[in-house]
């Protein structure tokens, strides 16, 4: 634990799902959401991610073939905002947190608008806020919000990020980059709850971004732990190696952490190479 955390005291911050109330860019919000997360445990701040998740019961009437589901899918529930504060408040004290970052990302075909709160939730106390931020622009221009609000989050709670811009949090100038990474997070934090997922259009996505930023090293550590799921997923070896040979072929020569990365998820899958 820093010393910043130790003069600030324990606690954990709950970050919540954000709400989508158009129900657009439901994948970057949960990014947005476990980058923020990952960030602060990784800068010393005990922080966990709170999720509404669904499960498919029964199914009435036919399915359409474009639409696959079935009994015992599961999957993230898409909701319009959080009630009040109080409930909020009630439910960081409930999974014994004292803080609570809170978004609502509303997202439009050219622009998108996040509105985040941090407050403070101590059993002994009243609710408080200790702060809010408000993005309302371009694609492009909001990671480096994303990152920003972090900072100041982080500089509430206790903890020093070790980056103070959006590029070198992702490692990469590309804007563009880092919104793929953004919604490729919340693709893994879908695929970590075991969600149904089309997993050719997740590897479809995935190359765009390699080839965007194959040498970030956050793109780097994401590939393995995605490609990972989605095999647990149902992805096939010859799936999985049929994309590696693409990247191989797009880049030239592929990262030295990606070594026999389609052999080790056969070797976990625990038989041999298809």
């Amino acid at each position: 634990m820093s010393e910043v955390v130790a003069g600030i005291g324990a606690g954990t911050v709950l970050v919540f799902q954000p709400a989508t109330p158009r129900g657009a860019g439901f994948e970057l919000a949960l990014g947005v959401q476990r980058f923020w997360q990952k960030a602060l445990k990784n800068a010393g701040r005990p922080a966990a991610c709170f999720l509404m998740l669904t499960r498919v019961e029964k199914i009435e009437g036919d399915v359409p073939a474009d639409l696959p589901i079935a009994v015992g899918d599961r999957g993230v529930a898409r909701f319009e905002g959080w009630p009040n504060a109080a409930a909020n408040g009630a439910l960081v004290r409930s999974k014994a947190c004292r803080w609570g970052l809170i978004a609502t990302f509303d997202a439009a075909e050219r622009h998108g608008r996040l509105d985040t709160q941090l407050i403070e939730a101590p059993s002994d106390a009243p609710d408080r806020g200790l702060g809010s931020w408000s993005f309302d622009g371009g694609y492009a221009e909001m990671p480096e919000h994303v990152a920003a609000t972090l900072v100041e989050v982080g500089r509430r709670v206790g903890v020093k990020l070790p980056w103070s811009t959006a590029a070198q949090a992702f490692d990469t100038p590309d804007a563009g980059a880092m919104m793929l990474a953004l919604e490729l997070m919340g693709v893994l934090s879908m695929a970590e709850d075991g969600c149904r997922l089309t997993i050719a259009t997740v590897l479809d996505r995935l190359a765009l971004l390699v080839r965007a930023a194959p040498r970030s090293a956050v793109v780097v550590a994401l590939v393995p732990e995605l490609l990972g799921h989605l095999a647990r997923l149902g992805a096939h070896d010859l799936q999985l190696a049929g994309w590696m040979k693409r990247m191989r072929s797009n880049l030239g020569v592929l990262p030295a952490e990606w070594d026999r990365l389609v052999e080790n998820i056969v070797r976990d899958r625990g038989h041999g190479p298809s």
